[in-house]
């Protein structure tokens, strides 16, 4: 009996215990890597000035379009795919996977280099070579979210998430050392490449039994799906960070440095819900039923709503640790902790439309959505820079949400009314 089979066959409270064990380990990961990340950027922001802390925005941003780039969608497809298949099956799947992501992540990797270089001038100038090094990171990365997705799938999320704080442990060790040892900016890009190599053989651990000869010709149908949900994680690359890049352009490197400082206590607000849709998301492919669908909702929705709500009062004081110039974004802070309950709800109904297939109405969804934040972010930016770009994705997140919604109802319509005729 496969590990996928006897975790359906388990009795619906073992299922529950598993979801909460899961999500502990996952929340306890993001939010202590969470903590060691910002301990590291505050030591960033007071080290370097405000036009090199936009240029690291500027390759973090780069990062993540890489990262979504060499995915191909094909990770959280993996998720779904084996915890709906058998043991001789999954394997073979984990190896095509791996092959075909490492391959695109060099391409990846190198049009990203020449893009950037092409784009910001005064990076080529002066970090040409760190940059190298940095984006030499991406086939690491890309085969370490497939590896990742592996044990996601098993849930078996302990493994990701002590993999997730050792990377940050990493990054934070050579920060610190850049610090003390007042190494320059180009000197910090390129050793903070070696995190993710670290992040990687972690997450290696217990996978190598698995591995067997890839047959990715098997797999045509599981590509054309996966194609489409690259084009959603592409559109959602560009939706979550086209504001910074925006911003550099209309505004400038200075105004992308204090957003990103704002946007960085955004993302660690996201913790409240990261890990507990994480954990969920194999007993959504299993087919949740309405009633628990719904209280699960609303038990995250709960918690993220109460740390919105403490982001909110604690906006100045978590602003200050930068350092005084970032007060200046507090407005555009506190419109980012309004968006928080919204992009938790997006994020439940997205997970959940991959769950139930509907791969290729959230890529219409998500095209739609991600248009009108980058026209919001053209209107506004001109007008109020950091905060007209948070305003932007506040309006965006409420289309979002409306839009998917109405996509949702149907299928929770039906299962509602198959409970109750049970």
């Amino acid at each position: 009996m496969s590990e996928t089979h006897e975790t359906r066959n388990t009795p619906p409270d073992a299922g529950k215990k598993r979801i909460l064990h899961n999500t502990l380990w996952l929340t306890a990961a993001f939010l202590g890597g969470r903590l060691i990340s910002y301990v590291g950027f505050i030591i960033i922001a007071r080290t370097f000035t405000e036009r090199e802390v936009g240029v690291w925005a500027i390759l973090l941003t780069a990062s993540l379009f890489c990262e979504i780039l060499s995915s191909l969608g094909l990770d959280k497809l993996m998720v779904r795919e084996v915890v709906r298949s058998a043991r001789d099956e999954a394997p073979q799947l984990l190896s095509s996977i791996l092959l075909i992501k490492l391959g695109i992540s060099f391409v990846v990797g190198a049009l990203a280099y020449a893009g950037i270089m092409l784009a910001y001038p005064e990076v080529a100038a002066q970090y040409a070579a760190s940059t190298a090094i940095f984006l030499c990171s991406v086939p690491c990365i890309a085969v370490t979210r497939s590896l990742e997705a592996w044990h996601t799938a098993l849930e078996k999320m302990h493994i990701p998430a002590i993999a997730q704080v050792v990377e940050r442990c990493a990054l934070f060790t050579l920060t610190f050392f850049a610090w003390q040892a007042g190494a320059g900016f180009g000197f910090f890009i390129a050793c903070s490449a070696l995190a993710p190599v670290a992040r990687f053989f972690i997450a290696l651990w217990g996978v190598r039994p698995y591995l067997r000869a890839p047959q990715p010709r098997k797999y045509g149908g599981l590509l054309r799906e996966a194609l489409a949900l690259f084009a959603v994680d592409a559109v959602a690359g560009l939706y979550q960070r086209v504001d910074i890049l925006l911003l550099s352009f209309l505004g400038s490197l200075e105004a992308a440095g204090l957003y990103n400082v704002a946007y960085r206590m955004f993302e660690f607000a996201t913790i409240a819900f990261a890990g507990y849709i994480t954990a969920i998301f194999p007993s959504l492919i299993r087919k949740m039923t309405a009633s628990h669908l719904k209280s699960s909702f609303l038990l995250g929705l709960a918690l993220t709503v109460a740390v919105a709500a403490g982001g909110i009062l604690l906006r100045q004081f978590l602003l200050s640790l930068f350092g005084p110039v970032y007060l200046a974004a507090d407005s555009a802070l506190l419109i980012l902790m309004l968006v928080l309950p919204f992009c938790y709800a997006t994020s439940f109904m997205t997970y959940y439309l991959v769950a139930t297939g509907e791969v290729r109405l959230l890529l219409k969804i998500s095209a739609m959505v991600v248009l009108s934040n980058v026209l919001l972010n053209v209107l506004l930016i001109p007008h109020f820079s950091i905060v007209g770009s948070a305003m932007a994705f506040l309006l965006a997140e409420v289309l979002s949400l409306g839009v998917l919604g109405w996509a949702i109802a149907p299928g929770l319509r039906r299962s509602w009314a198959e409970e109750e005729a049970c």
